[in-house]
This record gives structure tokens, C-alpha cells and sequence, in this order.
């Protein structure tokens, strides 16, 4: 027969059956803040139980929770610690708790201990946010169990104290808090580093930036390596994720070739309109993000959504160009292409 920590009477002290442990709810002062407790994981092998326990001082049995474990310390927490102001849900998982006890001269003397982690839900995953280690050491007469659960609902009660004061401390301040994401679009506008020569208005190509040897054999006078990249700096100020963001628009000298008896103007020209369309697709990156709504807890993918959107946006633009004016060769659609960019360009 099983027996309940809260009701067990003398007669059924010595049974053998397990001891289930009782975690009535209770109204305590002590109230979540700010987030509530969602799931609780990591209590698979407590349904066995967590510890032996006297029930004489010479017998043992195992101590468990009644029911899954799981659905206890939830219930029990969210009834005796919740609060109206919930606002982020926290997964708890439990990766210890334990019971461990010693009969001598009479009592029995226990000492409890309880490993938590939190974590936060950030789109599909848990994020962990903090740990907590409690516990307790108690003193108890055989076939008296109060002090047992006594001691397990002081430890979430300390673990919930913890975590309010955590959330104090950053609420305001962690990126895994934010309310919100304020994007700052910059141009990088630094000097050339390398072989890398960054996007100017006030600077175009010269055919000295093209370093690379010829492709023996290549039907073409030039060829040109164009792309862009972005990177970024975070903070929180006042529960808003602050992105500071800046394009890099550029070519490779190393990757860029033009044969000797090609350098004239009407060449580097077409090359230039290679560089300036990469710019444009550009410019259409930085307007889609400044039109999303992002979610501080996904912000990096959908950046990364439209980064790889843009890239094949260049390519296709580029093929499309190259192929309309024959690869330069074609001076009317050249001349078109010129007048689409230039006005294009003129909106951002």
C-alpha cells in the first residue's frame, strides 16, 4: 500500500511500499515576476523516486512524487508562486534532486539537494538564461516526514527568489528580454583593405584594380568580382535591441582580370555598372530589413533570409545584364542598362 508523507500513521511506518511525497499548494509571498513557469523537464527517472528515506531506524524505503513528477513541480509552483505579471515563459529543468539520509542515535538526519536550470523559449529552442543550486540539511524523528517536503518547497522557493532577482538585473538589459529590434543601417565607408576595394559614389573603378591574370583561353577582355557583406554590433537599451548595422559593398582585385589590349573606357565603363548594379541590390537589402518586423529572438535569420534572397538577386541581375548587352558588346542595350541603374540608384 502506498503511503503520503502528510498522512502516513504509525501503524503503516514499517510498510515497505514506496512514500510518496505531497506537494500541496501553498499561497506564498514569494511571486514570480515578470515570466512563469511553462514546462518542467528532466524528471524522467524521478518517477522511480529520488532518495531513500527511514521509516524506522533500521528500515528504508524509497521516497517519490505521486503522479509525474513533472506535472507536480509545475502545478505546485505556478499555484504557490505565480503572479498576474507573467509575461516570458521559462522551461525549468531539473537536473538534480536528490535525497540522502543517516539514522543515528535515534533521529534521522537528511540533507536534500536540487540543481535547476532556466531557460527561455526563443523561437524553437531553449535558451538558458540561469542556474540554481539549493537545498537543505534537516533533522527528523522516524515515521515523522514534514521536514522533507518542507525542505523541497523552501529550495523552489529560494530557486524562485533567485530567478526574480535575475530577471531584475536584466530585464532591461539581455538580448533574450527585448521587446523589440531598432535597426541602424550604415555604409561602411572605410578605407580599402587588401586587395578589397569598397563601393564609393565618389570613386570609380580604375583598371589598376584589376589584378588578376587573364583566364587563358577566355573569349572575354575582363571580368569582374563583385559582392557584399554586412556586420553588425548589439545592445539593449531600455528593453529595445539596438542593431547597428553596416554594408559592405565591394570587389577583389585578386579576383577581377582585364586582358592588356582591353583597357579602354568604354570597357571599364561596363565593369563599373557590374559594381554599381551589386550597390542596387543593395540598396533593396537595406530597405526589405528596415520593412520587416524583426524578433530579437530571430533577428540573425531573417537578416540571413534576405541576405541569401539578395545574393541571388545579383546574380540574376548580373546574368541578365551581361547577357542583354552581349557582354558590352551590344552598345545600345548598354546604354539603356546605364540609364536604368543611374535611375534606379537615384531613389535610395
Amino acid at each position: 500500500m502506498a503511503t503520503s508523507l502528510f498522512f502516513l500513521g504509525a501503524q503503516q511506518a514499517f510498510s515497505q511500499s514506496p512514500v510518496y511525497v505531497d506537494l500541496t499548494p501553498e499561497n506564498s509571498s514569494t511571486k514570480m515576476k515578470s515570466y512563469f513557469i511553462d514546462k518542467v523537464e528532466g524528471t524522467g527517472t524521478m518517477a522511480a523516486g529520488f532518495g531513500q528515506i527511514y521509516t524506522s531506524r533500521e528500515s528504508k524505503v524509497q521516497i517519490s512524487f505521486e503522479g509525474d513528477p513533472g506535472v507536480g513541480i509545475l502545478d505546485y509552483i505556478n499555484k504557490s508562486h505565480g503572479s498576474p505579471d507573467q509575461e516570458w515563459p521559462v522551461t525549468i529543468r531539473v537536473d538534480h534532486l536528490s535525497v540522502s539520509e543517516q539514522s543515528k542515535n535515534g533521529s534521522v538526519q537528511g540533507e536534500l539537494k536540487v540543481h535547476l536550470g532556466f531557460y527561455l523559449q526563443a523561437g524553437d529552442s531553449l535558451v538558458h538564461l540561469a542556474d540554481f543550486k539549493g537545498g537543505a540539511n534537516y533533522q527528523r524523528s522516524p515515521g515523522k516526514y514534514s521536514a522533507i517536503p518542507s525542505s523541497l518547497k523552501r529550495s523552489f522557493e529560494n530557486s524562485i527568489a533567485y530567478l526574480n532577482e535575475w530577471f531584475a538585473l536584466n530585464e532591461f538589459s539581455h538580448p533574450l528580454l527585448a521587446k523589440g529590434v531598432q535597426v541602424n543601417i550604415m555604409d561602411y565607408t572605410g578605407p580599402n583593405r587588401g586587395d578589397t576595394v569598397f563601393y564609393s559614389k565618389d570613386q570609380v573603378l580604375k583598371w589598376s584594380d584589376f589584378k588578376a591574370r587573364p583566364h587563358a583561353g577566355s573569349k572575354f577582355a575582363a571580368s569582374i568580382f563583385t559582392s557584399f557583406a554586412w556586420e553588425g554590433n548589439t545592445k539593449v537599451v531600455d528593453g529595445v535591441l539596438q542593431l547597428d548595422f553596416w554594408v559592405k559593398v565591394f570587389m577583389l582585385q585578386q579576383s577581377s582580370w582585364v586582358k592588356s589590349t582591353a583597357k579602354n573606357d568604354y570597357g571599364l565603363a561596363h565593369e563599373q555598372l557590374h559594381f554599381d548594379i551589386t550597390k542596387l541590390v543593395v540598396e533593396r537589402f537595406k530597405e526589405n530589413l528596415l520593412q520587416e518586423e524583426m524578433d530579437p529572438s530571430n533577428y540573425d535569420a531573417q537578416i540571413g533570409y534576405w541576405y541569401i534572397e539578395t545574393y541571388r538577386e545579383m546574380n540574376k541581375l548580373q546574368e541578365q545584364y551581361d547577357s542583354e548587352t552581349s557582354h558590352g558588346q551590344n552598345k545600345a542595350a548598354q546604354a539603356r542598362w546605364r540609364k536604368f541603374i543611374d535611375e534606379e540608384l537615384a531613389k535610395y
